[in-house]
């Protein structure tokens, strides 16, 4: 399955189980991690006009925001399909320079790197 536009399929990783305990001053909503499965080509900014080409590719490590986007079947595996904007990072570092953001996987949370 190839997306079009700006849509990236990815396949989520299987949620960690397990005991843990909470702190109630830490509880949030983790990021899903997921892998690259497949994007597509880009699209145009609709004030610009500027072609913007996707910059995630396949086999990137990518976290995002649960409950996003939409549940496809791909191949037999349960996958998301979500526009690039919504990936907060690929492969460790801030997708976009704008978004001003890094993930901390020891803490599991968002730090700022930016002015923002």
């Amino acid at each position: 399955m190839k997306p079009s536009l700006n849509y990236v399929l990815i396949l989520p990783d299987e949620p960690e189980t397990g005991t843990s305990l909470i702190i109630p001053e830490t509880t949030h909503i983790p990021f899903t991690k997921g892998t690259v499965l497949s994007v597509g080509d880009g699209c145009y900014n609709q004030r610009t006009g500027e072609y913007r080409p996707v910059q995630t590719r396949k086999g990137d490590r990518v976290y995002f925001v649960p409950d996003v986007g939409y549940s496809v079947s791909h191949e037999g595996l349960n996958c998301v399909l979500i526009r690039e904007e919504e990936i907060f990072t690929r492969n460790g570092e801030p997708l976009n320079e704008w978004i001003g953001v890094e993930y901390d996987e020891k803490h599991n949370r968002v730090v700022e790197v930016g002015g923002i």
